[in-house]
Order: structure tokens, then sequence, then C-alpha cells
């Protein structure tokens, strides 16, 4: 099948007319897939202004209805997502996923994995959602040729790491097989952990190499052997 544009508009669309939250501590903080902060930008004839879109259900309007016809108009879905904010791509495409082409799937999932901050922590999308997404992917169509080759490379047990704040986060997709970057994610968010585990390389689902982080997407339902290090010294 092709990529159906006219559905995942028509989605985007629905997405875009969800009721924005506030952040409680910080007003001008936004959650909505299309709005990030308040005031915000508005194309007003041949110029730009900031428009009040939370206390003004008339500017809320009237902002819904431009972004609309942008999404109308849009001749792609890499349109659609520049629209977007990233921290609702995930679930965006858990929606249209039955309008998408095998090779479109593949190809979007890396892109917003990999192009998402923490996505392992997604609100909108429990990790065994994700973990969906990644079963029903196509590891040649996923991964590059090199990326192909690396996981073809590794053992029939890998062991693997996954830094972080908390012991009890080995519920997550992202793994990697390089302790030194455990190390360098655990400092990243302020933690002193590192888990330590070991998986079937055929529980492994996509090997991801673009940001350098020897990036292992794994069935954290089959790891064996956990093992918690309270790293004392995280300086890297």
């Amino acid at each position: 099948m092709q990529t159906d544009l006219n559905a995942i508009k028509s989605i985007a669309i629905d997405y875009l007319k969800l009721k924005p939250c506030v952040n409680d501590e910080y007003p001008f903080i936004v959650y909505h897939p299309f709005i990030s902060n308040n005031p915000t930008l508005f194309k007003e004839k041949d110029k730009f202004i900031f428009i009040d879109v939370i206390n003004s259900k008339k500017n809320f309007n009237m902002y819904i209805k431009q972004k609309e016809e942008d999404i109308k108009s849009a001749n792609n879905f890499d349109r659609i997502l520049m629209m977007m904010n990233k921290t609702y791509y995930l679930l965006f495409l858990k929606l249209i996923t039955m309008y998408l082409s095998k090779e479109d799937y593949n190809k979007y999932l890396k892109y917003i994995w990999t192009n998402t901050e923490f996505p392992n922590g997604d609100k909108n999308v429990a990790p065994a959602m994700s973990l969906n997404l990644f079963k029903n992917s196509d590891k040649q169509m996923l991964m590059t040729s090199d990326e192909l080759v690396y996981l073809q490379k590794l053992p029939n047990e890998v062991t693997i790491y996954r830094g972080t704040y908390n012991k009890d986060n080995s519920n997550a997709l992202s793994w990697t097989d390089n302790y030194d970057i455990a190390k360098w994610f655990a400092k990243r968010f302020d933690g002193n952990i590192v888990i330590k585990s070991t998986i079937n390389k055929e529980d492994i689902l996509a090997c991801f190499k673009c940001r350098n982080e020897n990036e292992l997407i794994i069935d954290y339902t089959k790891i064996k052997n956990i093992e918690i290090e309270k790293i004392k010294d995280i300086n890297i």
C-alpha cells in the first residue's frame, strides 16, 4: 500500500483540535501537539504577531483555523511533522500507522525515535506500545547497512547497559553495548546508576548508530541477569 496522506491530514487536524494545557508553575509553557508557548506566533496578513491562545477563545480558534489550512496544504508527511512539537511525534505515529506504507513506517519510526528527547519516558506512549511499534518494523528497512552489519556481528548473547537515575528503570527499549556511553547517560540525567543485563541477539529489534550512542532497541521483557551498579565517580 501507499501512504495515505489525506487520512494522515485528517488525524493531524483532530490532533490539532485537542485542548491545550498550561504548566502550573510557568503558565507561558503550553502542552499541545502544535502549540508550545503562550503567547504564540500567528501570521496576520503579511506579518507575524504574538497572540494569546489560552485566555482568548477567539484567538485560539483563529490559530486552529490557520494551522488547519497549513495541514491541508501540506504536500508530504514531513511538512506536517515540521508543524508539530517533537514530544507528540511518537503518539502521532501510533495513530497513523495503518495509513503509512511499509517503507514510510520504518523510515519515520527511526526518525521519530532518534529525534525525540527521551522517547522511553513518553507520557503518551507506554513502553509496551513503543515495543509493539518496533516489533512491527522491518530491520532491513529500519537500519542502514552499517547498522545491520554491526547487529549481525554481535554474539548470540549480548551484555547491555543502561545509564539512569533510577535502579527500577530497566523496562525501557533503549540500551547500549558500550559501558562508557551508559555512564555518560547516567551523568546526563543527574544519576549514578548503570544497569547491566544480558539479552539474546534475537531479542534486539534494532541498532542505531546515527547519534554515536550504539543504541540497541531491545525487547525489555527478555532481559536477563540484571545487575545494578552505583557509580562513585561519574566524571567522564
